[in-house]
């Protein structure tokens, strides 16, 4: 049974609005069994897969009383407690002070500690601060839970890779969406391109300004802080909306659908940019997600492609090319709106390739029957003639299944007549055997 995306629906319980959870406007799904009948519709979360990290929950058809209605409300209301902007700057000026006379950082509480108050932590773990800080993400604790919000940080070699597309794209103001480290590296670059942080953790409070960050949903466009749509449209429609790139760094089991909604808001937004030309250009986007996400990607946003720059993480155990990491490098990919000739990427890791006309990975050869560089797992593939297409170099040709295949896996020839029956056209149900 699979879950389908429907969208930002309002709800009849709700008044004709959109059910919320403490972050933000709730998405709606519907439960569909494979078969013609429609399944039951349900809000959910739009940050949390996971029930145990947001219990926020209603099917669409549930009529919930007036009272109900106004306790949902309520509960939501108490849990965000949307800051005014004066909360979020009172909290940056005085981390900033602390941080002036060089002060400690609580990582078990998430704050800045004055020289007084160092003592009430020591059973905590506290770091040293330098008044010179300029990479809050080196202090903060990584959130690791998988199902919302696990942070990742890019390594050195992505940053590099990263700015140089940048800079080769005309950025002259980066929207972060998530991507911490961006952020703080950007903002290190006299003369480079502005950036704006949208993020969903209020611990970078402390080390931003509220025009710097704003606490941010994006899998639902939804603003924490109360200040947020201003500086984000000012951002994003100033000089008439040119030279805006957006950077998306998503948890990697968020659903497409939805960023593809914010991403079309963002375009609305820039659109509206007073002196704008009324045709609108493609919204330049890079995307970062594993490349076994590529058909939801195309399916979502048709507009992207995959390139083969392999975005490596300093805090995943895998996802890097140091030592003890995964065998053919890191399977996550930049996607990218731009055209790919445009994508340059760095060599010697990368080379160009002329009858591609783009830039790929040296591992990555040429198939002149395919005429296309064809691997995308990192390992080089080989052509298979009666396959007619490029396949993984641990496949073979199984005349069994009439495919390659791994050579241990389990061959339609050898399967019991019960497994291989054929299966109904209409029902999707396997036909019963005539006696």
């Amino acid at each position: 049974m699979g879950v389908k995306f429907i969208g930002l629906e309002p709800c009849s319980s709700f008044g004709g609005e959109i059910p919320a959870c403490p972050h933000g406007p709730m998405l709606l799904f519907e439960r569909a069994d494979g078969g013609r009948k429609a399944g039951r519709q349900f809000y959910a979360c739009a940050a949390c897969r996971d029930r145990k990290a947001c219990a926020f929950f209603l099917w669409r058809d549930e009529r919930l009383a007036p009272e109900k209605a106004r306790q949902w409300r309520e509960r939501v209301a108490r849990a965000t407690a949307a800051a005014p902007v004066a909360d979020h700057r009172a909290r940056f000026l005085r981390a900033e002070e602390i941080l002036r006379l060089g002060g400690r950082y609580c990582v078990d509480c998430s704050q800045v500690l004055a020289g007084s108050e160092a003592s009430l932590h020591s059973a905590h773990e506290t770091r040293p601060v330098d008044p010179t800080l300029v990479r809050p993400s080196e202090l903060l604790r990584p959130r690791s839970a998988n199902s919302s919000e696990a942070q990742y940080l890019f390594s050195e070699a992505t940053l590099a890779a990263l700015l140089t597309l940048l800079n080769a794209a005309g950025a002259r103001r980066v929207l972060c969406c998530g991507a911490p480290r961006l952020h703080e590296r950007l903002q290190q670059q006299p003369g480079g391109p502005q950036s704006l942080m949208l993020d969903c953790d209020r611990r970078y409070e402390e080390f931003w300004p509220p025009e710097k960050l704003c606490v941010y949903n994006m899998f639902n466009h939804h603003m924490f802080c109360t200040h947020g749509w201003d500086v984000y449209r000012e951002f994003v429609q100033r000089d008439g909306g040119e030279g805006l790139v957006v950077v998306i760094d998503p948890p990697f089991g968020g659903r497409l659908e939805a960023l593809a909604l914010t991403l079309q808001s963002i375009t609305v937004t820039r659109d509206a940019a007073e002196g704008r030309p009324a045709t609108s250009t493609l919204l330049p986007v890079f995307l970062i997600l594993p490349y076994f996400n590529e058909p939801d990607v195309l399916r979502s946003l048709p507009a992207l492609h995959m390139t083969d720059m392999r975005v490596e993480y300093e805090n995943h155990h895998k996802y890097t090319s140091a030592a003890g990491g995964r065998k053919h490098g890191s399977p996550v990919r930049l996607f990218t709106s731009l055209p790919a000739e445009r994508v340059e990427l760095p060599p010697p890791l990368y080379r160009r390739c002329p009858p591609c006309r783009r830039w790929v990975h040296v591992d990555n050869r040429h198939c002149p029957q395919c005429d296309r560089c064809t691997s995308k797992d990192g390992r080089p593939y080989q052509h298979c003639d009666l396959c007619e297409r490029c396949v993984k170099i641990t496949w073979r040709h199984c005349s069994g299944c009439g495919r390659c295949a791994l050579p241990a896996h389990p061959c339609a020839a050898e399967r019991p007549a019960a497994l291989s029956r054929p299966r109904d056209s209409t029902t999707g149900q396997k036909r019963k055997r005539r006696k």
